[in-house]
């Protein structure tokens, strides 16, 4: 988990912001949704990341405070990998449009200043090009 803070000031008080992120490959979201209620509950990430997700398009997911943006991927018939990202409301936010065959899936947050995140999946037995990562992240 991953904390970063920036001062902000209101009239005469100042007070120091901390964005809390979880990244956590999950192997497997629908397994793990007790799991990741604890974690949202315990920690309040502005963002949790998770990877091998497990998810199909026919499965609907749902964690109470949370937009879920998701890639899933499939092997055949059968969800392997995938990637999401869990977006508390309490900050606006934007999808940010990838088009790419690696498993990612991004936001801009307007927290006090924008932050943008990625949650990306790069399956250890896959070879992907140095090209395709050079070209997700420009």
């Amino acid at each position: 988990m991953s904390t970063s803070g920036e001062e902000d000031s209101v009239g005469s008080l100042r007070f120091k912001t901390a964005i809390k992120l979880v990244s956590w490959d999950c192997q497997g979201f629908r397994s793990h949704v007790d799991d990741l209620k604890n974690i949202v509950n315990k920690y309040q990430p502005a963002c949790l990341g998770l990877q091998e997700t497990y998810l199909t398009p026919e499965h609907s997911t749902k964690i109470k405070s949370y937009n879920i943006l998701r890639k899933d991927y499939t092997f055949g018939s059968r969800a392997s990998g995938g990637v999401a990202l869990l977006v508390t409301q309490v900050f606006p936010y934007r999808q940010i449009s990838i088009n790419s065959p690696i498993q990612a899936v991004a936001v801009q947050l307007h927290v006090v200043s924008l932050l943008t995140i990625c949650c990306i999946y790069l399956p250890p037995n896959d070879n992907i090009p140095q090209q395709e990562i050079d070209d997700l992240i420009k």
